[in-house]
């Protein structure tokens, strides 16, 4: 926001950063790869085509499900998205119709090696050119398309959940492309929220269900084997209900979503994620962690387990996991024939003796991950490879080498409702923070320039500047409708401000070192973390000396800096003539330090409002949903009674 106005055209592109983030998604939609398909046969080119078709399939589909039910106007931005992803979903069957003629007249006629090459070329060639759009810059048309897919994805789903929320913002949001006032209040979108909150039956909310791995570890076969999913169901169903892309190596290259429906009516929505292709097991920015929070997901399978993500998932994101084992087929196997038996050769009876034996053998064996640390929570077996051979086909017939799978159902079946409130909970977050975001945190509201100039030319008064940045604040609190006036006028007026009239009736507790502003924090009562903060704060600052403080040029937030007020002012009746002299004639140079100082402090206040707003509606979207479990629960009682 802030640079932005130091370009006469608005804020540009970094190549740079554009240039490194993009070197980023060529590998995780494996682009960098495709050059290794010039010497490979018709049948790979066809699956790795088939792969990233289904991709834009289940992303169209995803949407397409949510706005059966959503009576709303595709925005023609996102008309424009689902256009654009069908012509490359075009384009790609086109070339697969290619490659199946080809075989079909390969199949006629004894073509040599270079004429297959020449065939394999002319497709990939194609296929490229698909995926690069154009300005055939490589797997561009192909990344965009996901990627913009799969935002269009969160909008829809706030859209759907908090109809209010969005119409409230899509009010504003056409107002700032004109020449009206905009003057958004936060008490409006508050209210929005708590309407769309008491409209939500939470039963009613779809749990989110990730599956993570390392790469060819069977999450995506997994997925196919919870879901349900069999050859019929894939034709004769409206939606067709698509496979989770499956093939040798990486076959899933962004959050594909599908949702399901038990038999027993409960919803859910699994969501096939990436799956890992580095050893760093340590949590930082950019490697798998950043997929598993990403995905944003209330219970997350974990395959062929690590501890750390294990630990990241519980301790870090608090969100559930389930620990499964796939692919047991192969361990087996592998354990009859150590017994010196042929599982194929024995008969049912003699299968049946060694049966429990192998399987208790199996779950001892993988109650460690792979880096030999003990995992406490209990292990699902499971058998869910996609590809019969001779040597799993008969296992694959014998009903125990269901292993653990329907138990692995039932627990999908019969998700804790708790999951669903939380699920609830952290939509209110994004959907409110996405309104604070886009209509409050970009500074459209207050005219940061008048204070800049302001405290520019203040600024040879000694504190002066400070003066002017407290008088930005607060018109910034009072547009935002924090504040209905000033907080001198309310003191002596004995006035109180409506949105805060408003919180107090959900009677929140807060602890005051979470906020990042003093906006909020005389609404909520007072603890004994609060306490030892505040005497922290205020005895830092009075043993530097607000001169000291201010000289600095720190950042001061407004309830610091009334803190300071007495020592301020004690020090300045102190200061000699020759030091009020000396700020007299403070240089240009110093005013100008002084209005880009002040600009910069009031973006910052005003981030660090939003920030502040963000945790407040949390709380408030938290006792919400209490309220109404507590409501529901003694409706349900009375009902009982009865």
């Amino acid at each position: 926001m802030y640079c932005g106005h130091e370009s006469q055209n608005g804020p540009q592109p970094n190549q740079f950063l554009t240039d490194l983030l993009w070197k980023q998604f060529l590998n995780k939609y494996s682009i960098d790869l495709l050059s290794e398909l010039k010497n490979a046969t018709l049948k790979t080119l066809l699956n790795d085509i088939l792969c990233r078709t289904v991709h834009i399939q289940s992303l169209i589909q995803t949407i397409a499900t949510k706005l059966i039910n959503l009576d709303k106007e595709i925005s023609k931005i996102m008309q424009q998205h689902l256009q654009r992803a069908q012509t490359l979903l075009d384009d790609l069957n086109a070339i697969i119709n290619d490659i199946n003629q080809r075989n079909g007249d390969n199949d006629d006629s004894d073509s040599d090696t270079d004429n297959d090459n020449n065939r394999t070329n002319a497709c990939l060639k194609k296929y490229l050119n698909a995926l690069s759009g154009s300005k055939q810059q490589p797997g561009k048309e192909f990344i965009e398309i996901c990627e913009l897919l799969l935002e269009d994805n969160k909008q829809v789903e706030c859209d759907k959940n908090f109809p209010s929320l969005n119409r409230i913002m899509k009010q504003w949001e056409h107002i700032l492309g004109t020449s009206e006032q905009f003057e958004p209040k936060v008490i409006d979108v508050f209210k929005a929220l708590e309407h769309d909150l008491n409209r939500t039956i939470i039963p009613n909310v779809v749990c989110r269900v990730g599956v993570i791995g390392e790469i060819s570890s069977g999450k995506s076969s997994l997925l196919n084997r919870l879901r349900e999913i069999n050859e019929e169901e894939t034709t004769k169903t409206f939606p067709i209900k698509l496979f989770s892309p499956i093939r040798d190596g990486k076959s899933t290259y962004c959050t594909l979503e599908y949702e399901h429906e038990y038999s027993n009516g409960n919803k859910i929505t699994f969501v096939d994620i990436e799956g890992s292709t580095d050893n760093d097991t340590h949590i930082k920015s950019g490697n798998y962690f950043d997929e598993i929070q990403n995905a944003d997901c209330d219970v997350y399978i974990i395959l062929n387990s690590l501890k750390e993500w294990q630990n990241y998932i519980k301790q870090k994101l608090q969100r559930t996991c389930l620990l499964v084992r796939n692919k047991v087929d192969n361990l087996f196997l592998t354990a009859f024939e150590e017994e010196g038996k042929d599982f194929d050769l024995l008969s049912e009876n003699r299968r049946e003796k060694y049966r429990d034996k192998i399987i208790n053998r199996i779950r001892s064996t993988v109650s460690r991950d792979i880096s030999g640390n003990k995992l406490s929570d209990e292990i699902f077996l499971t058998f869910s490879s996609y590809r019969m051979n001779n040597r799993n086909r008969n296992l694959s017939r014998m009903s125990y080498s269901k292993f653990d799978i329907d138990q692995l159902i039932d627990r999908m079946k019969n998700l804790p409702l708790n999951l669903h409130e939380k699920r609830l909970e952290r939509m209110a977050v994004y959907a409110t923070s996405r309104v604070i975001n886009t209509c409050f945190r970009r500074g459209y509201v207050v005219s940061i320039l008048k204070y800049k100039i302001q405290a520019g030319i203040i600024s040879v008064v000694p504190f002066a500047n400070l003066l002017s940045r407290y008088l930005g604040e607060e018109e910034i609190r009072q547009v935002f409708g924090v504040n209905d006036r000033a907080r001198l006028r309310n003191f002596i007026t004995h006035k109180t401000d409506e949105f805060k009239d408003y919180l107090e009736k959900f009677k929140l507790s807060i602890n005051r070192s979470d906020l990042q502003t003093s906006a909020f924090k005389l609404i909520f009562p007072i603890n004994g973390d609060d306490i030892l903060e505040n005497v922290t704060n205020v005895s830092s600052v009075v043993a530097k000396g607000a001169v000291g403080v201010g000289v600095a040029g720190a950042s001061v937030a407004d309830d610091v800096l009334r803190a300071a007020i007495p020592v301020a002012v004690n020090t300045a009746r102190a200061l000699s003539i020759s030091l009020i002299a000396v700020g007299v004639v403070l240089t240009a140079a110093m005013c100008a330090w002084a209005a880009v100082s002040n600009g910069k402090q009031m973006y910052k206040y005003l981030n660090q409002l939003c920030d502040d707003i963000i945790l407040v509606s949390e709380r408030v979207a938290m006792k919400i949903i209490q309220d109404n479990k507590r409501t529901r629960e003694e409706w349900f009682g009375q009902k009982e009674e009865r």
